[in-house]
């Protein structure tokens, strides 16, 4: 709930694509790549499943990125943020993976990863993963009037109550 609602504002008021990587089938990889060149910023959010892997359906859309359109990574802005359970020896070690493939890559995480803990609640780490991307947002060039007060808020902990944990 808390990421796509999250996902509609920063959509509505910056240049950030959104897609799912396990919806993504071989005639619309060619289609995502374009959206990830023109943004400013890619954001990666992942569950981990198994041992510390990504999703099996996300699979061939990371091999397709990664292993061959790696270069529209270069100096490419991304995020990443994981969601998984402490109580699993690999704690969102898909989240860990997307970080290195985007290192390897030569993009730059803005931001440390953030890493959602379902032991310990995803919305307070949800919630504050987020603004520290929001807040590095805010001091982007590009940024918007809409994220400026958004990252604001969310500083503050008066958001709206679709992104504040509640």
């Amino acid at each position: 709930k808390y990421a796509s609602d999250l996902g509609a504002i920063l959509r509505s008021c910056s240049n950030v694509s959104f897609f799912d990587a396990c919806g993504v089938n071989a005639a619309a990889d060619v289609e995502v790549i374009p959206l990830i060149q023109s943004a400013t910023l890619t954001i990666f959010v992942s569950s981990t499943q198994g041992n510390g892997e990504l999703p099996s359906l996300s699979h061939k859309f990371f091999s397709f990125l990664f292993e061959k359109n790696g270069s529209i990574l270069t100096g490419k802005q991304s995020a990443v943020l994981g969601f998984g359970s402490s109580a699993y020896p690999i704690f969102c070690g898909a989240a860990a993976h997307l970080s290195k493939k985007l290192a390897e890559n030569g993009a730059e995480e803005v931001v440390p990863r953030g890493e959602c803990d379902s032991v310990e609640g995803e919305s307070p780490t949800f919630y504050n993963g987020t603004t520290k991307l929001v807040t590095k947002m805010a001091t982007m060039a590009s940024a918007s009037p809409l994220v400026l007060k958004l990252s604001d808020n969310m500083k503050e902990n008066t958001a709206s109550c679709l992104v504040r944990t509640r």
